[in-house]
């Protein structure tokens, strides 16, 4: 027995020594290969690993006269704990290197771009001394809290300062701590905000909590076996994660690396039957939009434009509506019915059919196939391709920008065409570019769910579509003052 003391003590040494890599925390930044996709909206590359950062909205604060001279505001730097509460100062067995990801359009969070019930548990050996890396490529501060353990927060130069229970990891920072696991069993870990728990950002394991309402960032929930952690295995699990760091430069790290094979409900300590905890990422939601409701005076004619969705964040039956009425007749309408899935960070692809009803003219029947979604510089963008009996064809593009003059009083330019790929005469449609719309709308929101607007629309028609409306004695472009309402829920 002495003598495997001895070995152990040797083995420390030379990790304590300056060949041991693991002294200071990493600053190589790995991202996961599931961060490639439509739930990441960004990824940091040169993040800030500063502790003295108060954060966004507290910089600053006398220099800018919000508070008197002399006040600052306490950062994690400030922080230091008293001699003999850090008591564990082996250095790292092993570094493990998670980000906090998400989409903000989308409002889905995640560890390494997956969500709760996409993510396998982070599996910890008892008594082992582990670093844990957090980088946050989102724009939201996540604090994050490991349930089970302490996380002693280090320098990057691996200093340790401070024990707490939770680390608030500021937007574009990396920060590490270290921790060694003691308590048998799955440990939940989470976004301490009230947003995030039921949208994903949990981190990953078996379901022996009860579900409360946090901020979604993924539960990683954490497997702490009962392999005691030896000297010659942390030395063993150091070289394997060099290795795997060299073998995924360029294909992205393995979300699953620390895993060692467990999954959500299987492994130690995991509750026997179907899993219980389930977040916002598995179930299905609703929401229905009505942009224009509105009633234009010089038609004395009522317009709508709405669209309805039942789905999860990446997969969702859609209804998009829109139709004239005018003395309680529907002149016309167009009603689509797709099946979306998003492909990219910010858009999404759309399936299905749509309906054209006419009251006078040939009602007629699409195939959609479309893309909608936020382009960049916040222009919602959306645009559907037509393909109907006899070889009919048809385009429509729309595109909105929101200007907001105050946090309520907003400025909606908007834009649509029309385009046909051969004439339809029973409609007064002709072949190529048909119409354009182009309006603006000033809107003011008493709640982001309910706000009437005030506008103008100006409208005008091309080709053989021009020619139709001549011929029925009927103007070719127009401008219309409308008022009307934006709801949803």
């Amino acid at each position: 027995m002495s003598g495997g003391m001895a070995m152990d003590h040797n083995m420390h040494g030379m990790q304590q020594g300056s060949e041991n890599p693991l002294v200071k925390p990493s600053s190589t930044i790995r991202h996961a290969r599931t961060e490639y996709g439509a739930s990441v909206d960004q990824r940091v590359d040169t993040p800030s690993t500063n502790l003295d950062d108060p954060g966004i909205g507290l910089r600053n604060l006398s220099q800018r006269g919000l508070r008197p001279q002399g006040y600052r505001v306490l950062t994690l730097a400030d922080l230091k704990s008293i001699d003999g509460v850090l008591d564990d100062h082996r250095p790292p067995a092993r570094e493990l290197e998670l980000h906090l990801t998400g989409n903000m359009e989308r409002y889905s969070w995640s560890f390494d771009g997956l969500e709760f019930g996409k993510s396998t548990p982070v599996s910890l050996r008892h008594n082992e001394r582990v670093r844990i890396i957090l980088q946050n490529d989102t724009m939201m501060t996540h604090p994050m809290h490991l349930h089970g353990m302490w996380s002693e927060l280090e320098t990057d130069q691996g200093e340790l300062r401070v024990r707490r229970h939770t680390i608030p990891v500021q937007p574009a920072q990396r920060i590490s701590f270290l921790t060694t696991p003691l308590d048998l069993g799955r440990w939940a870990w989470h976004c301490h905000l009230l947003l995030s728990y039921g949208r994903g950002h949990v981190s990953r394991g078996g379901g022996v909590m009860k579900p409360i309402l946090m901020k979604p960032l993924t539960n990683l929930v954490l497997a702490v076996s009962a392999f005691q952690a030896s000297a010659a295995l942390a030395q063993m699990d150091h070289s394997a994660m060099l290795m795997e760091a060299s073998a995924t430069t360029v294909d992205g790290r393995d979300p699953h690396a620390y895993s060692d094979g467990y999954t959500l409900t299987e492994g130690p300590y995991a509750q026997p039957g179907p899993r219980q905890l389930k977040l916002a990422d598995e179930h299905a939601f609703w929401s229905v939009l009505a942009d224009r409701l509105e009633y234009q005076k010089d038609n004395d004619s009522t317009v709508y434009d709405a669209q309805a969705w039942y789905g999860t964040t990446y997969d969702r039956f859609v209804i998009k509506a829109e139709g004239d009425i005018a003395d309680g007749t529907l002149e016309e309408s167009s009603t689509d019915l797709l099946w979306g899935h998003a492909f990219s960070a910010f858009f999404d692809t759309q399936l299905g059919v749509r309906l054209d009803l006419y009251n006078e003219g040939k009602d007629r029947q699409w195939l959609a196939f479309g893309v909608q979604g936020l382009a960049p510089y916040w222009f919602e963008v959306d645009v559907t391709a037509y393909f109907g009996n006899d070889g009919r064809s048809a385009l429509s593009a729309q595109a909105e920008y929101e200007l907001l003059l105050t946090q309520k009083l907003i400025l909606q330019p908007r834009a649509e065409l029309n385009l046909y790929g051969k004439d339809d005469v029973e409609n007064g449609l002709g072949a190529g570019l048909s119409d354009l719309a182009v309006g603006l709308r000033l809107r003011y929101e008493f709640s982001r769910q309910f706000a009437p607007y005030i506008g103008v629309e100006w409208t005008d028609t091309f080709g053989d579509t021009a020619d139709y409306r001549r011929v029925a004695d009927q103007s070719t472009s127009d401008t219309q003052f409308v008022a009307g309402l934006r709801f949803w829920f």
